[in-house]
């Protein structure tokens, strides 16, 4: 199987919670071309897996409409690798939510597990603990309460052979 080599950037505490293996998910934001005054309402799958479909609510419920265009995760497919910290590390899924639609689970698989602490902690959910990250680094653009659509990639670390 061939896939590709992408660099994927991170900060250094998520570089080493990947390490730790307490990191198999990240979220980036969808950055999508201008939508000519339409407000994407969801992106659904495309036929090739690589792609998904700009879906417009165009005021009926059962009715979605689409301009065709598609948008592709610049940040790899299934199958595509990264390197973080001289380990390798495969892309296993790739999929589109809303920033807010991410679970107490999905959090903890982004790193964030909360724990009681005797310091009096005042976040007290892996939830609350991946919106404040979201917030300190997408906040003027992305902000949590602006629901932006965010790319959702799953990974695991292989250890290649020599």
């Amino acid at each position: 199987m061939s896939y590709k080599l992408r660099h994927i950037p991170f900060r250094r505490d998520m570089q080493e919670g990947i390490d730790a293996r307490l990191k198999t998910q990240t979220r980036r934001p969808v950055k999508h071309p201008g939508t000519r005054g339409k407000r994407v309402a969801r992106f659904m799958p495309s036929v090739d897996p690589n792609y998904w479909i700009e879906q417009y609510d165009n005021g009926d419920p059962l009715k979605w409409t689409s301009n065709g265009a598609s948008i592709k995760c610049p940040y790899g497919c299934a199958g595509d690798r990264f390197v973080i910290l001289g380990r390798t590390y495969e892309i296993i899924a790739v999929r589109i939510n809303r920033v807010q639609d991410i679970s107490e689970n999905d959090a903890a698989h982004e790193g964030f597990q909360w724990r009681p602490s005797k310091t009096g902690a005042t976040i007290a959910s892996n939830r609350a603990m991946f919106k404040a990250a979201w917030d300190s680094i997408y906040g003027k653009t992305f902000s949590w309460a602006s629901n932006p659509f965010c790319w959702v990639l799953t990974f695991r670390r292989i250890d290649l052979l020599p």
